[in-house]
């Protein structure tokens, strides 16, 4: 028999998940409250994991977060014991346990038990460099950074039991991204949309973050779906003309409480240290709202602060690929660079859009629908075809060398027509067949992106769900993309 103080908890979990965990440059961390991110330490997420697991509350709550683990591949270690913390899980009878394990050895194999002679769990750590094995990332539909109750989300009929959308339990569950307190935005419980009986205090958090993998890969988390960067937007009305502060009275005095751009510069271009673009071979950032779909509504409200804050930074260190959701539709971008000078053969003339979903109200200003409902686009001087956008002094426009987004929405596709919710022709340069883009809408754009890292390239690949049983059978399926970044020539192309 174990000693006491090597004892597990008594009942087997009821579910178990496994995460990465990044202890360096975590990013906003106040020692003083304990609030806001994670103290920095030495490790990254190649030589740490965070072990997640559900269980009934025992007879020795006190064991129900410890478990037992040890190398298996590619050496044999002796059983090691680690304690962790235990969290509610709302509105569930069961707890969430968790453990972080530091000090593993990159790429090895390890396995760990919960409860004595339970099930054997395994996880693989991430590789020390690329030239020990490639990596592997798959990225499919909208990936929300945001949990919030909400009385327009599906939820249960059970009396008593809140509503919710899906990243309520996301959040819960997983220990990326960062949490900023008292977020404010439109699913703040002062939004109509919320029903405040179905509050629970804590709820509304926001969430970005990284994670560092040796000096291979950067993987940042951003949330762009709820939170403005900068200042906010004075007098801002919505689509019938009226002040958004009628809506929603704190919008400009408490705008958003975090600014992920002082952030993500800080992460980036630290002040006494090499920029991120100079530590890391690859650099990946995704958010949910798309930058540069072909449809909803382009640079305009939420995305204009990303614009101008995100991508001139994420152009800087060397970013050749983003991955974006939202719009509910297959699509890549051309490649594009960002300029502080306008090209030559140019000129700047501003594209209006309406929403095709809702008219514009007619009490608009023409102020207002220039400052709102129109992209400032680079057009041709010649054909007049646009060839980029412009924004606050910058200009964006095709480069075979430079980078591009991909995704827009995945498993959620299918619904949104091209064009629908504005964007019109404005954004139709984005996704130029003859320069690389793409969109598709339908049935084909429930789709999967599977992203592979070496060391001298990234691939990327993309097919459509009724490509799998081609997969399956071993064939060759037909990709929506399968295109290849290559370092030597720091230029995009086609995969044979």
């Amino acid at each position: 028999m174990l000693p006491a103080d090597e004892r597990l908890g008594e009942h087997e979990a009821l579910r178990v998940y496994v995460e990465f965990a990044d202890g360096s440059h975590r990013g906003i961390y106040d020692p003083a409250t304990g609030k806001g991110g994670f103290p920095n330490e030495p490790y990254d997420a190649t030589t740490a994991m965070v072990i997640n697991w559900h269980r009934l509350p025992g007879n020795w709550p006190e064991r129900d977060a410890r478990l037992r683990y040890r190398q298996v591949h590619p050496e044999r270690s002796d059983w090691q014991y680690a304690d962790g913390e235990s969290f509610e899980f709302w509105h569930r009878a069961e707890r969430i346990h968790r453990v972080v394990l530091t000090g593993l050895e990159a790429n090895s194999v390890y396995a760990f038990q919960v409860r004595p002679d339970g099930q054997l769990f395994r996880f693989r750590t991430m590789p020390a460099c690329l030239e020990q094995r490639p990596v592997s990332i798959v990225m499919a539909g909208d990936h929300h950074h945001i949990r919030w109750p909400s009385c327009v989300a599906t939820g249960s009929s059970r009396p008593g039991y809140p509503q919710f959308t899906a990243a309520n339990w996301m959040e819960l569950l997983f220990h990326f991204p960062y949490r900023s307190e008292g977020f404010y935005s439109e699913f703040r419980p002062d939004h109509p949309n919320i029903n405040p009986d179905w509050v629970q205090e804590g709820f509304g958090h926001g969430g970005f973050g990284k994670l560092s993998f040796s000096n291979y890969l950067l993987l940042i988390g951003l949330d762009n779906s709820q939170n403005w960067e900068g200042e906010p937007e004075r007098g801002l009305r919505d689509w019938e003309g009226n002040l958004i502060t009628e809506k929603w009275p704190w919008f400009e005095t408490h705008h958003a409480d975090v600014r992920q751009d002082l952030w993500l510069q800080n992460l980036l271009e630290p002040e006494h240290a090499p920029p991120a673009g100079e530590r890391y071979l690859h650099i990946l950032p995704f958010w949910h709202r798309g930058l540069f779909g072909s449809s909803r509504l382009q640079m305009s409200l939420k995305n204009r602060g990303l614009m101008e804050y995100w991508l001139p930074i994420l152009y800087r260190n060397g970013v050749r690929m983003f991955g974006e959701a939202h719009d509910h539709m297959y699509g890549r971008t051309v490649p594009m660079t960002i300029r502080d000078t306008q090209p030559e053969g140019t000129r700047v003339e501003k594209v209006y859009y309406e929403p095709a979903s809702w008219p514009l109200s007619p009490d608009l200003p023409a102020e207002y629908r220039d400052a709102f409902f129109a992209v400032d686009c680079l057009k041709d001087q010649g054909t007049g075809e646009i060839v980029g956008w412009a924004y606050k002094g910058r200009y964006i426009t095709y480069d075979p060398q430079g980078m591009r987004a991909f995704g827009h929405g995945g498993w959620g596709g299918g619904r949104a027509p091209v064009s629908n919710r504005g964007a019109g022709n404005a954004g139709w340069w984005f996704a130029d067949p003859e320069r690389g883009g793409k969109t598709v809408t339908g049935a084909r754009s429930y789709h999967v992106n599977r992203i592979v890292l070496c060391p001298q390239a990234l691939v990327t690949q993309a097919v459509d769900v009724g490509q799998f049983e081609r997969m399956e059978r071993g064939e060759e399926p037909e990709w929506l993309h399968h295109v290849r970044w290559e370092r030597a020539t720091e230029a995009w192309s086609d995969v044979p």
